[in-house]
């Protein structure tokens, strides 16, 4: 397996890897995915973000470089401590098929050297809540990071 940065050709297998993410998440049943805007937002974001974020794919190299996983990070300043920068995982995503791989890990470790490499002070990832689903908990914990919050979310509209 192989992470790198990911680039305008891994666009259409980036869309269709959101819209699997989309779909297991518990937001899918708040609206439709929309590929048009997923796209969009990923062409934007390929657009000049190198100094404040980064996408990042894995490539199952024994599949004919099969896109088998992705993430984003980007840097953002503390607000109460703008010195303090953070590296926040935007998205997270690995299909299922190609889960204990190591291929999450691999691109967990990707975005933390490139988040280093921009001096950032932390890296922060998360994980959705998902009953019956394993959690990276313990797995984010062997790697030294520590919980620092719990979100809760309510549905208003």
């Amino acid at each position: 397996m192989k992470v790198r940065r990911a680039t305008r050709n891994d666009l259409d297998r980036m869309v269709e890897m959101g819209r699997h993410f989309f779909e297991s998440s518990p937001f899918a049943h708040l609206g439709a995915f929309d590929a048009g805007s997923t796209r969009y937002a990923f062409l934007h974001g390929f657009e000049g973000i190198d100094n404040y974020a980064a996408f990042f794919v894995a490539e199952d190299e024994k599949s004919d470089g099969m896109l088998i996983g992705m993430c984003a990070v980007a840097l953002v300043p503390f607000y109460f401590a703008p010195s303090i920068t953070v590296a926040r995982e935007e998205f997270w995503w690995v299909e299922p098929a190609a889960r204990a791989t190591g291929a999450g890990l691999a691109l967990l470790e990707k975005a933390a050297d490139w988040a280093s490499g921009k001096n950032a002070t932390l890296l922060s990832f998360a994980h959705f809540v998902k009953e019956g689903a394993a959690t990276p908990g313990v797995v984010f914990n062997e790697m030294g990071f520590d919980p620092l919050e719990i979100a809760y979310a309510k549905r208003i509209a």
